[in-house]
């Protein structure tokens, strides 16, 4: 009977052992209020949601901080499983897969609170002084348009310094992710001066999966992780930061 016991007991923990011999690693980049260093490791709601999942699926998860320019690398050789945020591009597609959208996020303008002007279209903003983050593919997308709307760009390395420059008058507007403006307003105590106006374009956000990742454990992790959204679960997580889920 002993031995019996004993032999159940070992199968059953070379099975859990088993169970956990799956290892997922990420990489990741500050982005606040999506990801964000939280008592030293990598936090904030979307890495709440990615270790929700791993746990759902009994994988262990280690997400590092690194530059996306770097993660893009590493995701394509391999070296990592892979990263967050991103979002869809064709090129990208080639070497890397794309969980389901984990949220929705959006890029326009902000304005003072004093400016009671209804923005119904990007003329809406000719001939404004508006700052933005960059060179960044923030700046690029409004030099795009810029031949049409007519605005006076000035790039900067401070998107909480823009807003500031909002309230003392020495711009009109400031284009930004909504998300990442109306964290740093109420982070520094501006959501009274400055308000949201208009939105110009819409986002989803991925999970990337390198190629050279199991396809079968990358499709093990989108069911689980569809199944947080389908829960509740992952929505709950988003909403507490102000965030929109997308499923």
């Amino acid at each position: 009977m002993r031995l019996i016991i004993s032999v159940i007991s070992f199968i059953f923990l070379s099975l859990a052992s088993y169970a956990r011999s799956e290892q997922l690693i990420f990489n990741s980049a500050e982005f606040s209020p999506f990801v964000y260093q939280e008592n030293g490791k990598m936090g904030g709601p979307v890495t709440d949601v990615i270790l929700l999942t791993c746990k759902k699926i009994n994988v262990d998860c280690n997400i590092k901080q690194e530059s996306f320019s770097k993660s893009e690398e590493q995701v394509k050789a391999g070296a990592v499983n892979g990263v967050y945020l991103v979002s869809w591009s064709e090129s990208r597609a080639e070497w890397m897969y794309y969980t389901l959208p984990v949220l929705r996020t959006s890029w326009g303008f902000f304005v003072p609170a004093t400016d009671k002007k209804d923005y119904l279209t990007l003329s809406s903003f000719s001939g404004h002084r508006v700052g933005v983050f960059g060179p960044s593919s923030s700046s690029k997308t409004l030099d795009r348009i810029n031949p049409v709307v007519n605005m006076d760009i000035q790039l900067s390395k401070d998107d909480l310094g823009n807003l500031k420059k909002l309230i003392q008058g020495q711009l009109d507007s400031v284009y930004i992710n909504r998300d990442v403006g109306l964290d740093l307003m109420r982070q520094s105590g501006l959501t009274d001066k400055v308000r949201f106006a208009w939105t110009h374009t819409e986002r989803n956000y991925h999970i990337g999966f390198s190629k050279k990742t199991g396809r079968k454990l990358v499709n093990q992790f989108n069911k689980a992780l569809r199944k947080t959204y389908e829960s509740g679960e992952a929505r709950e997580i988003l909403a507490q930061r102000g965030l929109e889920s997308v499923m």
